[in-house]
Parts: C-alpha cells; structure tokens; sequence
C-alpha cells in the first residue's frame, strides 16, 4: 500500500512538474512578445493579432510588441459630470432605441443586463469625442497587396460635432436645422484621387441614413452619393463605411450579443505619429515598435450581425474598452463564416485645443487587412487640432469645390 501511494505521489508530482500551465501568462511592463514567446500570450490579442506576432500570416514580418504599463486614459470633466447626471435616466425601447437621453453624454454610464451588449454599442456611438478635430496634412494611407509594392495615400479630415457638445459654445448645439450628430470631410492629396472630397453628413436621428456626397475634380461636379450601401468599399481600400474605426455603423440595423469581457492588448499610447516617419513611409498592416508600448486594458467583446439578408458579412466581433467605450479591434467574418478581415487601432492621448487640463485619447492610426485576398491598408495621423473651432459652413456640400 506505502509503494503505491509513493508511486502515485510521484506521478502527480512529475505531472505537476512537467505538464503545460493551463493559463496564459500576464503580460507585464517591459516584457516583449514575439514568435518565440506568443503561445504565452495568445490569450490576450484578437487571434488574427496573435498570427501577425507568431508568422505575420506569411506575407509580411512578424510582429514585436513592447509592453508598457497601463495608463488610464482621460476622459474631460465636461463629459464625466454630464454622463454622471444621466445615471439611471436613459432606457431602451422594446425596438432597442433609446429614451430620456440627453444628448450629451454616454446613455448607460453603467451599463447592466439585460441587453448589456446593446447599451455598451450606444455608449461606444455616443462616446466621449472633441467638438471638432483637424488633420491638416500627414492623415497617410499605406496599402500593399502580397507581393506589390507599397502605395502611399496622403489626405485632409476634418470633422465636426453639431450636438452633444460640452466644451466649446454654443453649448449643448450649434445652429442645426438639418438636425446633425457630426459632418466630415475627407479630402485626397495625391493621385489617383487627387483633391476628390467626401462629405459625410451624419443625423441625430439613429435611424435616418447618412448624406453623403463626393467633389469630382475631373467632372468639376459634386456628386450625391448612394449613403444607404455602407458595405462598399472606400475608394479601393480594404475598410468599408461601417468598418470606420472598427466600427461605424447605425446601431439600430444590426443585433448584438455579448461573448466575454477580458484582458486584452492595445496600443493605448501610440508614440509613431505621421509626421514622425522616417521618409513618410510606414510597411506593416499593424503599427508596433520599441517606442510603441502595447498596455493590458479591459475590453469587453460583443458579436455583431447584420438584420439585412444581403449584407456581406455573416458576423464580426468588436472588442470595446470598458469605461471609454472606443472600439480597439474587430474580427470580421463572410457570409460563408470564414474570417475575412481583421482591424486594429491604436490611440495617443492629446490636450484638447489650447487646454492644459482637459485631456483626450485619440485615434492615430488604424489599419485593415483582407486575408482572403492579401490585401492590407494602414492609416497614421501626423498634425492634429482639436476644438479649434471650425466654421460649419464648411461643411455643405456646396462647399466641396470651393464654392
């Protein structure tokens, strides 16, 4: 009996020993993950991120990433008191609208079940964003397809907050007959689009199809844009409409499920900025360096779908960071339910305008990779303003030509 209560011993204590952990390790400050070290760590990053760090999927270089400490973000003190005031005050309609919303804030502040993943999607639409911001110049677009060359895109954005402003008057609206949530303007600097400009109108109403309009320079005409087809591509790229930022969508036209809320990786402190690279080139769908520490942030990781039968996309999964609602990755999957694209961000906290106190995380690149065809897109901003005022009229669509 001793000799086999020994041997059992033994052989739990071997096992113990020499047995894989059935947990990933932390990450902490100062680690850094590669492909030697990545199966360690998978449980942290979307999977199509954890394959960039192990093989770069076989087309491009694999993926270092620094890990930095946490840092919260900001969120201005303007936003935080008004989204305080409206605890408990918004709710959901049986047709998953929202009432006794003030406009000003997130609605679900502490978001609860039931319908938790709903509430963090409208807090996520209605997060915490300046009343304008500007890319001036350095907005960069890189694309390669596998085995081409690099392609380099350089543009100008502006965008404008119509209501739910909190900083900078006419508080909480401007003027605003046409009944605006935001206006923008995205404006090519180089060939083959060269000064062709987009002006997004987006409404208040959750259910009412943006307005969208293109200058063409060639035809010297602005021309009314089919807004309703959001699935289209951008101007050849890999990103979509709704895929803006990970995600972009009218909230109403699609359901939500919630799948988990985890630990995960971000570049929450982006250091590269566009007007910081060296000859104005950046090759890698995903943004990663020693200078571009990647931090442990929660994130909660909500299914969405379509309600129109003909869209292209059977599902995707959007991770969205607690608190501040900013979506940071997204999966995205076919109709046949094969994944098809990944989307990363990455943010850099800034003052806001002028302001020493009142601080933002913002998002300074971004980038989309289509795996089926091999095919990847990476944005990085370089000059940035926000709140510095900008005049609406810039944005009618009669304005696009100069007019």
């Amino acid at each position: 009996m001793e000799n086999r209560f020994f041997l059992l011993l033994v052989t739990t204590v071997t096992a113990l020993i020499f047995s894989p952990p059935s947990f990933a390790a932390e990450p902490r400050g100062g680690d850094v993950i590669d492909s030697t070290n990545i199966d360690q760590y998978k449980d942290y990053l979307p999977s199509f991120l954890a394959r960039f760090v192990k093989d770069g999927w076989g087309f491009e270089a694999p993926v270092v990433l620094s890990i930095g400490e946490p840092k919260d973000w900001p969120i201005t003190d303007a936003f935080r008191k008004a989204s305080e005031g409206n605890i408990g005050k918004a709710k959901l309609t049986p047709e998953g609208l929202i009432e006794g919303y003030t406009g000003v804030d997130v609605p679900f502040p502490n978001p609860q079940e039931p319908d938790l993943a709903l509430k963090i999607m409208w807090n996520q639409f209605y997060k915490d964003l300046p009343e304008d911001w500007s890319l001036p110049y350095s907005y960069l677009t890189f694309s390669k397809r596998k085995g081409g060359s690099i392609a380099v895109f350089d543009s100008v954005f502006d965008c404008l907050k119509f209501s739910g402003r909190t900083i900078l008057p006419p508080l909480p609206e401007l003027p605003n007959p046409k009944g605006l949530y935001w206006a923008s303007i995205i404006n090519s600097k180089t060939p083959p689009h060269k000064d062709m400009a987009t002006l997004t109108w987006r409404y208040k109403d959750p259910l009412k199809t943006d307005d969208m309009w293109t200058y063409v320079p060639t035809l010297r005409r602005t021309i009314r844009m089919v807004s309703a087809e959001r699935a289209n591509p951008m101007r050849g790229s890999a990103s979509t409409w709704d895929e803006i930022f990970c995600f972009d969508g009218k909230i109403p036209l699609f359901t939500y499920k919630l799948l988990r809320k985890e630990k995960t990786l971000m570049l929450a402190n982006q250091v590269t900025t566009g007007d910081k690279l060296p000859n104005k080139m950046y090759s890698h769908p995903v943004l990663f360096g020693p200078n571009d520490p990647y931090e442990l942030v929660d994130a909660y990781v909500i299914e969405l779908k379509s309600k129109d039968p003909r869209y292209p996309t059977s599902k995707w999964d959007l991770w969205v960071r607690d608190r501040h609602w900013a979506g940071v990755y997204s999966e995205i999957y076919d109709k046949r339910g094969e994944f098809w694209k990944g989307i990363t961000l990455a943010f850099h906290v800034r003052p806001l305008g002028n302001s020493k106190t009142d601080l933002y995380a913002l998002r300074l690149g971004g980038g989309t990779t289509d795996f089926k065809t091999l095919y990847w897109s990476y944005s990085i901003v370089g000059a940035l303003n926000t709140n510095s005022d900008l005049d609406p009229h810039l944005f009618d669509p009669g304005a696009l030509s100069g007019g």
